[in-house]
């Protein structure tokens, strides 16, 4: 019977555990989020191979240059700021870095230990581990790929927190590192507002008021990112631009009378007073990136304020050269003195004349050239600064200021540039300024393009006539604020087609055709590193005297005990009144006998006056009588002769 029980109870269990269900194993196939990074970390070493040399085509496609700066030439002092605001650079990369993805600095971090020399110069030019140039997957700094940012994902918040506190901390004490007071001002408000997360209006009003010869700009300064430049107002190049503004009253008076009308004559200091020629030793964060290969910066603030990189300009001049012996025709050669005026004078034309701020009064009433011009406004704008000051460049040659050879080089400069700014897209005012230039001045016949040799050919003597033209047509579409003309002039080189703005063929064809042959001869878009040497330690910060320690209150003194009253003195004895003495009778004195009467001194004789001879020129003057003398006696006169021209004086 126990026997059957058992059995039974065995074949329950067994049943049971059978009818349960199995465990079931964990999944071990990868999502699709990870199905790239093991795969990118099983790649063999010739998969590898291609992606170096993805890694090597994308760095070809641009021409690295670098600006070596070494801080011997610096003061001491100025060293010490500079080793303080290289450190702030720094700072200002990683937040801008956190800003584009917050896994950015990890990423940073593992190319620097596990990449390569091509993968860090990449992952420092491009912010980030991928290429831009190709979309290709494989073309990354990383072996396992991260995918792209969408913009959504930002920075955890002590992150950036704590960076922003040490960076308003490296511009306090850099504050206190510089002797010049403009800077101080800027950097301790810029501090301020990083610290306290204030507006940037006022730091940016004392940003434009910079004089000295520091120019440092920091903290959100483009698209919400971080950016940061530091440069030295350079010397000789701010010499030609002072020189420049002494012409300004003459300039200002052609280009009136070239319009026809009376226009506003800005004094001297008023005209690009907020340009600064300088040479730059730091740029970091968006700032680096996004201007990378430019020669001029002009960063948002109230009034903007524009920045000439004197030191990119002059290191441009062999690939400007190199590209003007490709699209020019002639014996012009573009020279570093050509390329620097004409930049110099551009600028200064765009505070010559109209401008888009400009009051002036239409059909419709008292507006401005921006809001009658609308968006070709900025375009318009930048069309009669090119313009104009190629038109004023002939008036200098007509008036013996500048030579024939220097002419001719000042105007294949500005016709080079205006096909080096056609190289980089048409979305920007500047380059569709750069497309109309070159499309009116080929109708006017002033240059000329040959599709057999590929360049372009510049006639002097129509160019000034044509300059002369063009210039008095711009300026009187923007005073007059006539949108109508505005738009007709666009139309001569653009057409809208397909949702897309295209090129008229005659400025397209010779743009493509330049990017095709600059290409084959190896000359590429430069972008430009800065490169430091020579810094020393950063100074160290200032010890704030500590504050004193407030004194231990001082224990209450115990009372005194009070003294016992003094016994009162017995009053003294008065003393008997003293006797008054007997007044003692005074002698009368005798009188005093009087003087004998003094006798009277006799009466003194005349002297007759001595005979001279009467004096022609001369009146003769009465003699004068003399005092007598008390303590001599009176001597007789000797005998004269009478003067019977005058009569002897009266006793």
């Amino acid at each position: 019977m126990n026997r059957s029980v058992n059995l039974a109870l065995v074949v329950g269990l067994c049943a049971a555990i059978a009818a349960c269900p199995a465990p079931q194993k964990p999944e071990t196939t990868p999502g699709p989020s990870k199905l790239r990074e093991v795969a990118a970390a099983t790649l063999s070493e010739e998969a590898d191979r291609d992606r170096k040399g993805l890694i090597t085509a994308e760095l070809l496609q641009k021409e690295e240059r670098p600006l070596v700066f070494s801080a011997k030439s610096l003061e001491p002092a100025d060293a010490g700021l500079l080793a303080l605001l290289q450190q702030a650079a720094a700072v200002v990369e990683e937040l801008n870095l956190l800003q584009i993805d917050p896994k950015m600095l990890d990423y940073r971090r593992q190319v620097e230990e596990q990449g390569t020399k091509d993968d860090r110069r990449l992952f420092g030019r491009n912010q980030g581990p991928w290429c831009e140039g190709n979309m290709d997957v494989r073309c990354c700094t990383l072996r396992s790929v991260p995918p792209r940012p969408s913009g959504g994902a930002a920075a955890t918040e002590p992150a950036v927190t704590s960076r922003v506190k040490k960076l308003a901390d490296l511009l306090q004490q850099a504050a206190e590192a510089t002797t010049d007071q403009t800077l101080q001002r800027y950097l301790r408000a810029r501090a301020k507002v990083l610290a306290s997360d204030a507006a940037y209006r006022e730091s940016d009003r004392l940003w434009v008021a910079l004089d000295g010869r520091w120019d440092v700009a920091v903290g959100l300064l483009e698209s919400g990112r971080y950016g940061m430049i530091a440069a030295l107002e350079d010397a000789g190049a701010k010499a030609a631009l002072e020189e420049l503004r002494k012409n300004v009253p003459r300039l200002a008076g052609w280009l009136g009378y070239l319009a026809g009308r009376k226009l506003p004559r800005p004094k001297p200091e008023q005209v690009a007073a907020h340009l600064r020629v300088v040479t730059l030793l730091l740029a970091s964060g968006q700032t680096r990136k996004a201007h990378a290969g430019a020669t001029r910066l002009r960063l948002p603030a109230d009034p903007q304020k524009t920045l000439l990189f004197v030191d990119r300009l002059r290191a441009l001049i062999p690939t400007r050269q190199a590209r003007a012996a490709q699209v020019l025709a002639g014996q012009a050669q573009v020279t570093e003195e050509a390329t620097l005026q004409d930049a110099l004078l551009l600028e200064v034309c765009r505070d010559l004349g109209p401008h888009p701020g400009m009051e002036i009064q239409t059909k419709q009433g008292k507006t401005t050239v921006a809001q009658a011009l609308g968006d070709l406004a900025p375009v318009i704008d930048d069309l009669k600064a090119r313009l104009v000051s190629l038109w004023l460049t002939g008036e200098l040659r007509r008036r013996n200021q500048v030579t024939e050879e220097q002419l001719d080089q000042r105007f294949a400069s500005a016709i080079l540039g205006l096909v080096e700014q056609l190289q980089g897209g048409l979305q920007s005012p500047r380059a569709r300024a750069a497309a109309l230039a070159l499309g009116s001045l080929a109708d006017a016949k002033a240059i000329s393009y040959d599709d057999a040799s590929g360049r372009w050919s510049i006639d002097g003597r129509k160019m000034r006539r044509a300059l002369k033209d063009l210039s008095r047509k711009i300026v009187t579409l923007e005073l007059t604020g006539d949108r109508a003309g505005a738009e007709k002039l666009f139309a001569t080189c653009f057409a809208e087609k397909g949702g897309r703005l295209q090129l008229a063929d005659r400025v397209d064809r010779p743009r493509l055709r330049a990017k095709e042959r600059f290409m084959a001869e190896g000359i590429r878009p430069v972008i430009f590193v800065n490169e430091l040497r020579d810094l020393p330690a950063a100074p160290a910060r200032r010890a704030k005297k500590p504050p004193k320690k407030p004194e231990p209150p001082k224990k209450p003194e115990p009372p005194k005990k009070p003294e016992p009253p003094k016994k009162p003195e017995p009053p003294k004895k008065p003393e008997p009144p003293k006797k008054p003495e007997p007044a003692k009778a005074k002698k009368p004195e005798p009188p005093k006998k009087p003087e004998p009467p003094k006798k009277p001194e006799p009466p003194k004789k005349p002297e007759p006056a001595k005979a001279k001879k009467p004096n022609k020129t001369k009146k003769p003057e009465p003699d004068k009588a003399k005092k007598p003398d008390k303590t001599k006696k009176p001597e007789p006169d000797k005998a004269k002769k009478p003067d019977k021209t005058k009569k002897p004086p009266s006793p």
